[in-house]
C-alpha cells in the first residue's frame, strides 16, 4: 500500500496539468475539491487554469485529500478496528457525506464505504451478544 504523502517542499509541481490529474483521480468536481480544502472555487479554477501559481501547501493538500480519498479499509482492516473507532469514523463519513452532492462519485464512494462499515459494526455487537 502506498503511503501518505509526507511534506516536502522539494516536491514542488506547480503545473496546473498535475493539479487537474490529481483531481480527477480522486474522482471529484473541481467545487468539491476546492471546498474540502477550505478554497474559494473561483480562486481554485486559477490555478487549474494557470491563471494564478499553485503554492506548495495547496499541492500537498490536494495529494494527502486524493490519498485519503483512496485508502478504503478492506475487509480485513475494519475487523481489526475496535468498534469505537468504527463509530468514530462512521461520524466523520456521515458528517462528510452531508456537504457532496448526491450525483458526485465521491458521495457514491462514501456510502459505500458507510455500508460497509455498518456491517462490520452489526457483526461485531452480533458477536459480543454470542460471548
Amino acid at each position: 500500500m502506498k503511503k501518505p504523502p509526507i511534506p516536502n517542499p522539494e516536491l514542488r509541481n506547480d503545473s496546473p496539468v498535475y493539479l487537474r490529474a490529481l483531481i480527477e483521480d480522486a474522482g471529484l468536481s473541481q467545487a468539491e475539491v476546492a471546498k474540502r480544502i477550505g478554497i474559494d472555487e473561483r480562486t481554485f479554477r486559477r490555478y487549474l487554469t494557470g491563471e494564478s501559481g499553485i503554492s506548495y501547501p495547496v499541492q500537498f493538500t490536494v495529494e494527502a485529500l486524493v490519498y485519503f480519498i483512496h485508502h478504503e479499509w478492506s475487509q480485513a482492516e475494519l475487523k481489526e478496528r475496535s468498534a469505537s473507532q468504527l463509530h468514530y469514523t462512521l461520524r466523520q463519513l456521515r458528517s462528510e457525506l452531508a456537504d457532496l452532492s448526491p450525483a458526485s462519485h465521491a458521495h457514491t464512494r462514501l456510502e459505500t464505504r458507510i455500508r460497509a462499515i455498518e456491517k462490520e459494526l452489526k457483526r461485531k455487537d452480533s458477536n459480543a451478544k454470542h460471548v
